[in-house]
């Protein structure tokens, strides 16, 4: 089960996730409920919260999260302490260990099975794992040159920084006119495929090892 931030996670979890573990042999139904009452984006902690509090005490499920890093909310359990982290792989891992820990506290949750996981800065970093990604579109529709520049600045595309201008998205926005996430997202991510992703990206590749062994 896979607790998504959007539609966009949800289409990922359902349909791409789906079909590579699949693909690995592993037969498992990939559930991918959106956080109820986000419409998209995270906006408190507490929305995530009420979902994994139900989730989390089905038993025989393995339930992960699939959340941005970028615009967390600052009520995200150890967003003060991961703030003065300044190495953003290792703040991640912080917060995604919080998060669990969280939880700890509680009873009757199965923690032994859940696999927090925060998308390092947000959903749009996978794209940037090939060039390939943006041959979906015509060259008419997209600054080819500008994006690849970014492909071949950043050969480890989790480290594109998650400033307001310059986030996966903002960059992406900019240089392709018509980018829209729900549409293009996954399509441009399914033209790479996750072996790419998961050989550039090594926190997404974590964490996908991680829900591998548990299935």
């Amino acid at each position: 089960m896979v607790v998504a931030e959007g539609q966009t996670e949800q289409l990922f979890a359902k349909k791409l996730l789906s079909g590579y573990l699949r693909d690995k042999g592993m037969t498992n139904l990939v559930q991918s409920p959106v956080i109820k009452t986000t419409h998209g984006g995270l906006l408190s902690f507490s929305q995530l919260e009420n979902d994994l509090n139900h989730y989390l005490r089905e038993s025989d499920v393995v339930v992960t999260t699939m959340i941005d890093f970028y615009a967390l909310p600052s009520d995200f359990p150890g967003y003060e302490d991961a703030a003065r982290i300044v190495n953003h792989k290792d703040r991640v891992v912080y917060l995604e260990n919080a998060l669990r820990n969280h939880f700890s506290k509680g009873k009757g949750f199965h923690l032994d099975t859940f696999v927090p996981y925060i998308q390092l800065h947000e959903f749009e970093t996978m794209v940037f794992s090939s060039k390939d990604s943006f041959d979906i579109f015509d060259d008419s529709e997209v600054e080819r040159k500008k994006l690849e520049s970014i492909v071949e600045e950043y050969p480890d595309p989790e480290l594109i920084n998650d400033h307001r201008e310059t986030a996966p998205s903002k960059r992406l926005l900019k240089l392709i006119p018509g980018y829209n996430k729900v549409l293009y997202g996954n399509q441009m991510i399914e033209r790479i495929g996750l072996e790419v992703v998961r050989s550039k990206c090594s926190h997404f590749n974590e964490w996908i090892e991680k829900v591998m062994v548990l299935l």
